[in-house]
């Protein structure tokens, strides 16, 4: 199912309603010939319905209630929480696709931003603006779980320690999710701590391009100091 850009659905509508006055005008006068005054205030009345209900269909457009009524949703869809069934409501997601987001999501935690999808093999941009204003990846902050996890909030505020920072804690970094973490850990544990942050691509599954997304939001302290945040400058 394909949609419209907001411009388009515009543009089209307004050719109908152009179109309809048209024919209706047409159609009076063939059929009725000069109208009266009673005729006259209830096809006023017909067309200022039609109007009102155009201004309420371009609101929609506008509102992105248009693309949610489409496929039958009332507000978009967080798939940093949507399991794999819920998913699939999303046009353009069938199991296999649901479940590789499912699978993404999992190893390398919340997507901070609907175009970190890209990530996930299979989505690409054309996907990207079929879903637009569909889907969200808004952390939900009402569940026991996102209670006792950090939130996106908290790595704004502090610098991780990637030495001592717990598997937990180690999740709120960006593109870390449960399997890295623990990777980290282990390899913390059996090797001792890291001595540069760059050591890090000694972990399967960390290369330079995570490291440049971590740039300003780890640490690699020396084991000298004490376990504490280190507040970003």
């Amino acid at each position: 199912m394909k949609f419209f850009t907001k411009g388009e659905k515009r543009i089209l509508l307004s050719l109908a309603a152009l179109l309809f006055i048209g024919l209706l005008v047409r159609q009076v006068r063939h059929y009725y010939g000069r109208p009266t005054a009673e005729e006259i205030v209830q096809r006023k009345a017909v067309l200022e319905a039609f109007k009102e209900s155009s201004r309420q269909y371009l609101a929609m457009a506008d509102s992105g209630a248009v693309e949610l009524w489409a496929v039958g949703l009332t507000s978009p869809i967080n798939v940093n929480r949507a399991s794999q069934e819920e998913l699939q409501v999303i046009p353009g997601i069938g199991p296999v696709l649901a479940k590789r987001i499912v699978d993404y999501r999992a190893k390398n935690g919340y997507f901070r931003t609907v175009q970190d999808l890209i990530e996930v093999k299979g989505i690409g941009p054309k996907l990207l603006l079929r879903w637009e204003g569909l889907i969200t990846v808004q952390p939900d902050t009402t569940t026991a779980d996102s209670a006792a996890k950090p939130t996106l909030a908290a790595d704004l505020e502090m610098v991780i320690d990637v030495n001592r920072a717990s598997q937990e804690e180690l999740q709120v970094i960006p593109g870390i999710g449960p399997v890295l973490a623990k990777r980290i850990v282990d390899y913390r544990a059996k090797n001792g701590y890291f001595r540069t942050v760059q050591d890090l691509v000694k972990v399967k599954g960390i290369g330079p391009k995570l490291l440049l997304r971590w740039e300003g939001l780890i640490v690699a302290l020396p084991d000298t100091i004490e376990k504490k945040g280190t507040p970003i400058e």
